[in-house]
């Protein structure tokens, strides 16, 4: 796995290339709440000097606990680091265990891979105990009654004028 600023990252200024020198992987283990649901979400593209050098698709795979979640393929136009394109999505899932384990893995030889930015893990909003505004200009939640614990989540992030009176039942 190599670190890579040559380029836009989509989130920051920094992002990870699954090759590097050779295929890699990255992980992290995360504590979660068995039977909660989560949402992993990330960018993605691919590293333009292997479009240059002839690999025209990269791949790699998410895996959650070991468990394949996701193959991530990409074929790119990307042939400079300065107009360097990403997509994004996002995979839902329920924790079985107390930590999880998100791993990215690639699934080609070569130094030139999958390129990843912007990971990020976030209580799903249908698990029933989170309020989440994202990216919302002028919204409110107004008079909202809700049981409140210390698993609970409320977020406000890249928004404006945003307005929330709760009333919380202990």
């Amino acid at each position: 796995v190599g670190a890579v600023g040559n380029g836009p990252a989509y989130d920051g200024v920094n992002f990870v290339d699954l090759n590097g020198t050779d295929p890699g992987t990255i992980s992290t283990n995360v504590p979660t709440v068995v039977g909660k649901s989560y949402t992993l979400k990330f960018a993605y593209s691919q590293n333009p000097d292997g479009v240059l050098d002839g690999a025209s698709t990269v791949s790699a795979n998410l895996y959650l606990n070991n468990s394949p979640a996701l193959g991530i393929s990409v074929s790119s136009p990307n042939t400079s680091w300065a107009t360097v394109t990403w997509a994004t999505t996002s995979v839902v899932f329920t924790a079985t265990s107390p930590t999880t384990e998100i791993k990215f893995a690639s699934t080609i030889a070569g130094q030139y891979g999958v390129l990843l930015d912007g990971v990020s893990l976030t209580t799903s909003a249908g698990s029933g105990d989170s309020l989440q505004f994202l990216n919302t200009s002028n919204g409110s939640a107004d008079h909202g009654v809700a049981s409140w614990s210390a698993n609970n989540l409320l977020s406000v992030l890249s928004s404006s004028n945003v307005t929330v009176q709760l009333s919380i039942l202990a």
